[in-house]
C-alpha cells in the first residue's frame, strides 16, 4: 500500500491551565493557539502523566469497507523516536520511522532504507499524536494560528491551522466545550484528508480508541474511507532503541 493511503488512509507540557467554562469563550475574541493546545492536554489527563510516558507499543487494526481490505499494524514510540511496521499480505514488510533527526522508509521486500520527501514527511508526521510526540505541538517548527471556526458536522469547534516550514497545512478542530480533538483536515497535492477521532480512558490518561479517515482524490467524488481501531496500548514495553534507526549505516 502506498505511504500516503497507509498513513492517513488507515492514518502525541509547563503547568496545564484550567479549562474555562464554555461561557468564558467569546465569539468576538478568539482564544490563543496555546490556550487550545493546553485545554486539549488537560482534557487528556495531565501534562505530567503524558510527558512521563517514555515508551509505548501501540497495536491497531484497520478496515476499508468499500474495498473490503483489512490489516494490522504496530506503532512504537521510544523517547521521541517513532517506528511503524506492518506485514503485507504478500509476505513483505512496510516500515517507516523518525529516528530523532530524519524521516525514513523501507517498503516491501527491499532492504533499502530511503529518506522521505517533504510531502511524505508532512503526511507521516500527522501520526505522531498517536504517541506523546504530539506534545511538540507547543514547539511546532512553523506557524500555528486560530482560524475561522464554523461547526464541524454539528459540533461547535475551534480550529487551529498548523503550517510547517515547507508550506504544508493541517487544520485541527477542538470541541469548544471539552477541549478534546474532534477532527483534522489536510490536503497534499490532489489528495484531501478528513480524519475524525474518538478517545477513551487508558489508565490515567485519555487516548485514541478509533479514527475514521476519509481520503478524497480531486475530482473523484466519493471519499475512500478507512476505519482504524486501536486495540492495545502497552506503556511498559521494553523497546530496543536500535530498531528506530533509519540510517543506511544501521
Amino acid at each position: 500500500m502506498q505511504l500516503t493511503s497507509l498513513l492517513l488512509g488507515i492514518c502525541l507540557f509547563s503547568t496545564v491551565v484550567a479549562c474555562p467554562p464554555p461561557s468564558a469563550w467569546q465569539e468576538d475574541k478568539l482564544p490563543a493557539a496555546s490556550e487550545l493546545i493546553d485545554r486539549f492536554i488537560a482534557a487528556l489527563g495531565s501534562e505530567m502523566k503524558i510527558s512521563g510516558i517514555e515508551q509505548v507499543r501501540i497495536k491497531a487494526r484497520y478496515t476499508n469497507p468499500s474495498s473490503e481490505t483489512t490489516g494490522q499494524f504496530e506503532l512504537l514510540y521510544h523517547t521521541g523516536k517513532v517506528l511503524y511496521r506492518e506485514r503485507t499480505p504478500e509476505g513483505g514488510e512496510v516500515k517507516w520511522g523518525f529516528d530523532g533527526q530524519s524521516w525514513w522508509q523501507q517498503m516491501g521486500r527491499t532492504e533499502e532504507i530511503v529518506p522521505m520527501n517533504d510531502e511524505q514527511q508532512a503526511i507521516a508526521s500527522q501520526s505522531l499524536f498517536f504517541t506523546p510526540r504530539f506534545l511538540s505541538w507547543r514547539d511546532f517548527d512553523g506557524t500555528v494560528e486560530v482560524v475561522e471556526s464554523p461547526p464541524f458536522r454539528g459540533t461547535d469547534v475551534w480550529r487551529l491551522k498548523f503550517t510547517d516550514t515547507n508550506g504544508y497545512e493541517v487544520e485541527r478542530m477542538f470541541d469548544r466545550d471539552s477541549g478534546m480533538l474532534v477532527a483534522s483536515h489536510t490536503k497534499t497535492g490532489a489528495i484531501e484528508f478528513v480524519v475524525v477521532y474518538e478517545f477513551e480512558q487508558r489508565g490515567d490518561v485519555m487516548w485514541l480508541s478509533k479514527l475514521v479517515n476519509e481520503m478524497t482524490v480531486e475530482d473523484s467524488g466519493k471519499p475512500h474511507v478507512t476505519e482504524v481501531e486501536f486495540t492495545e496500548f502497552d506503556f511498559d514495553s521494553e523497546l530496543d532503541e536500535s530498531e528506530f534507526l533509519g540510517s543506511v549505516d544501521k
